[in-house]
């Protein structure tokens, strides 16, 4: 006997992201080493301007994918048209699901916890303060993997989710390579990791 699938939602202003977490296909997966996702996360508008959007995301080699797009007419609402169903920004949509990706921080002998792969601004902090210690270049891992994740500059992500300068930023990413958290780039101006 399976167990019934569990929901863990999450709200932002507007909108709601819910977790699709338990029985069969529905555990946690890797999005990629260090971060974990729900098998599948629904991004959830219900007044996207006047219709209700709805987005099925799912990991899929190492990102975040749109696995389907729903817009449908609110009550007493204007019918969906091709300009509405354009208008809709997936990509945004789906950037909206990292806030559910969790990176695994060790503690201890093969012991993890699991914490948001964001940063809080108390967390970034520290990381700044200890300087590239091998739990700061674990973070900054996380970091380049889930702005990859969602498609956006790797590096940039390290930059923004710690707070630091372009250069040191890209210097310790290079040091978070050279120690192992992150494979090697795919080429000049290539994210690999």
């Amino acid at each position: 006997m399976t167990e019934p699938t569990q929901y863990v939602s999450v709200s932002l202003v507007g909108v709601t992201i819910k977790q699709h977490i338990g029985s069969g296909e529905m555990f946690p997966r890797a999005l990629a080493p260090g971060l974990q996702v729900a098998a599948l996360v629904t991004v959830t508008d219900d007044d996207f301007n006047g219709f209700l959007v709805e987005v099925e995301v799912v990991p899929d080699k190492g990102r975040l994918a749109a696995r389907s797009v729903s817009v449908r007419q609110r009550p007493d609402g204007p019918p969906v048209t091709g300009e509405v169903i354009r208008s809709v920004p997936v990509a945004a949509f789906v950037r909206s699901a990292a806030t559910v990706v969790e990176r695994a921080e060790p503690v201890g002998d093969g012991v993890f916890q699991m914490l948001d792969a964001a940063l809080t601004e108390q967390a970034a902090d520290e990381y700044r303060q200890a300087g590239p210690t091998d739990r700061t270049l674990r973070a900054v891992a996380a970091l380049y993997r889930l702005a990859y994740a969602v498609g956006d500059a790797p590096t940039k992500g390290v930059e923004q989710g710690l707070g630091l300068p372009r250069s040191t930023a890209g210097r310790w990413v290079a040091m978070a390579r050279e120690r192992g958290f992150l494979g090697q780039a795919e080429g000049p101006g290539k994210a690999g990791g």
